[in-house]
């Protein structure tokens, strides 16, 4: 009996065979142009193997077939945040919610979906996104979280604290929440509760260059420059990309009347790379679809492959690891005997004397 071509694709898709996956999905829209579902599942394979640009092709393809798909839309949104589009997504994403309004991901999806614009002017919209997942059933860290920062975005701080706070009930070492919650702190001039967040913070991840220069504003804010100057730099060293951190360096070396060290502060210049030096050109869809495979059924990832698929219900891997199959065994032979015959009831060999 002759199986669905596309019913092919999307098994190998789902056990991580994504290389021949790939291949299945371009057969079917070779015959079928306008396939919608191996259009969306090729998008969607697109998306895991960093292929935006070519996923927000054939998620648009699709979108124009199934525009009343939710999951579409979902999806075409999701490529269109890694295509760096995040107002095009926005529009995705509120279509999505219109067709499906009770789940939860499309709201939340939505909210981020505004916040990455940075746009104050983008808040109220972030805001009612993340209140509205929180209500359809998204009471966990995430939402309270993106909640938090669209208040904080729209100027209300005491509110974003609040909501920061529930955030950090269900996620306490959550370094990202916590330094938004100082900066709501700064706002309410609480600079010891500030102070008390950012440290914490930075136990949490010591690279984060926006919560080191949060810091030394702080002591911007108390008089104290020499600390201020050393964590502006500790913030550079996180990250010597980080403007804000090299601005306030600058102002606090004029403030303490350094002028020969200013010199220091400026970005560093891009240098331009000929053609000779730029690195390896982007991989097809087809050779990324191929790595992943390789590095979803490579022995080096095959446990942490084998651990997902037994918490998450990914899909298996090829093979158990030898070494859970020998540990496996070792554990139970001592007691193999009592438990054959007292829990199992084995008694074959009675049964055949």
């Amino acid at each position: 009996m002759n199986r669905d071509p596309f019913e092919i694709a999307l098994e190998h898709h789902r056990a991580g065979r994504t290389g021949q996956a790939e291949a299945g999905y371009r057969a079917v829209l070779i015959e079928t142009p306008n396939h919608a579902e191996a259009l969306l599942w090729l998008g969607v394979l697109a998306i895991q193997v960093a292929q935006p640009d070519e996923a927000v092709g054939l998620l648009r393809r699709c979108a124009d077939l199934r525009g009343d798909d939710p999951a579409v839309h979902f999806n075409l949104a999701q490529a269109l945040m890694a295509s760096e589009s995040p107002a095009d997504a926005a529009k995705s994403l509120r279509r999505a919610a219109e067709l499906d309004p009770t789940n939860t991901a499309i709201h939340a999806a939505l909210g981020n979906a505004l916040l990455a614009s940075h746009d104050p002017a983008n808040a109220a919209a972030a805001i009612e996104a993340f209140r509205a997942a929180i209500a359809a059933g998204a009471n966990d860290a995430d939402a309270h979280h993106g909640l938090g920062v669209a208040l904080l975005l729209a100027g209300q701080s005491g509110m974003a604290a609040a909501a920061l706070r529930t955030a950090l009930k269900h996620q306490p070492n959550r370094a990202a929440t916590l330094e938004h919650l100082a900066r709501a702190h700064m706002a309410e001039n609480e600079w010891r509760e500030a102070r008390r967040c950012l440290n914490k913070s930075l136990e949490i991840n010591p690279t984060n260059a926006s919560a080191w220069s949060a810091l030394a504003k702080i002591d911007v804010e108390a008089g104290n420059f020499e600390i201020a100057a050393s964590l502006f730099r500790k913030a550079i060293a996180a990250d010597a990309s980080y403007i804000p951190a090299r601005r306030g360096l600058a102002q606090v070396l004029a403030i303490l009347k350094r002028a020969e060290e200013f010199a220091e502060t400026a970005t560093p210049r891009q240098q331009i790379a000929s053609p000779a030096d730029a690195g390896p050109s982007k991989p097809t869809l087809a050779e990324a679809a191929e790595k992943l495979e390789a590095r979803l059924h490579s022995p080096e990832l095959l446990d942490l492959h084998h651990k997902l698929a037994a918490q998450l219900g990914l899909a298996s891997p090829t093979h158990v690891p030898l070494e859970l199959l020998t540990e496996l065994y070792a554990r139970y032979a001592p007691r193999f005997e009592t438990h054959l015959r007292n829990t199992l009831k084995y008694c074959a060999p009675e049964l055949l004397g």
